[in-house]
């Protein structure tokens, strides 16, 4: 990306005490599982801690690593893994949106994210309630598009349309993971029922049941939410 004209760089101010919190909760938890002594970790207690231990350190390298770039060429999204380059002409709208509230009750309120011209969303890194104090701070991400995208930049009729419905197939599989959960809820007191009543629930089922209906549902849904007209 030049170096010249428009450039601004968001990254990690501090760390969210929600994020804090989570990792000290799973320390203490982690450990108490592992050192008790009547305590016997079956597959499911290791299926979770290396779950939830991935999810920390990904969440970790997130907030060290992540970072927005802004520049007269466009936006820089970096990840994990991964980075984006989003040239400022093929940007169709950049968006202060609201997180959804489970996720707002842990601490983030909302989220800044560019949408491209074929739909996809990109969150910003760092361009969020977390980092900044409130949504005028991510004003310049909207600015630099408006001076940036080009005067011939015009938006395509179908985008608003792809929008929805990718929201719409993300809503499909967030009520396919609610199931998931449910069933894993259901299972798992089916299992310590049965054990009251000298019967037995092969442990493996516990895990298998709730990824049986994530992939179904999610399949079924996402497929109706496909299918349906934007």
């Amino acid at each position: 990306m030049s170096e010249a004209g428009f450039q601004r760089e968001y990254r990690q101010r501090s760390w969210p005490r929600a994020k804090i919190t989570l990792v000290v909760l799973w320390v203490a938890l982690v450990f108490m599982r592992l050192t008790g002594p009547a305590l016997r970790l079956g597959l499911t207690d290791w299926v979770l801690i290396v779950a939830l231990t991935a999810m920390i350190i990904y969440t970790f390298l997130h907030t060290k690593r992540g970072r927005t770039l802004i520049g007269p060429d466009g936006l820089t999204v970096i990840g994990v893994l991964r980075q984006h380059r989003l040239p400022w002409a093929d940007i169709h709208d950049i968006r202060v949106e609201p997180l959804a509230d489970w996720r707002s009750r842990a601490g983030a309120q909302w989220v800044v994210r560019a949408y491209t011209d074929t739909g996809r969303r990109y969150a910003l890194p760092h361009v969020d309630s977390e980092q900044l104090d409130t949504p005028a701070d991510a004003e310049p991400v909207h600015t630099a598009w408006l001076q940036h995208r080009g005067p011939d930049w015009a938006p395509h009729p179908d985008t608003e349309g792809l929008i929805r419905r990718q929201a719409a197939r993300r809503k499909a599989w967030h009520r396919a993971a609610l199931a998931a959960f449910i069933a894993y809820v259901g299972t798992l007191v089916l299992s310590i029922a049965l054990l009251f009543d000298d019967g037995d629930l092969p442990e493996a089922y516990v895990l298998i049941v709730p990824v049986v209906v994530l992939l179904v549902a999610g399949a079924a849904l996402d497929l109706r939410a496909r299918s349906a007209k934007a």
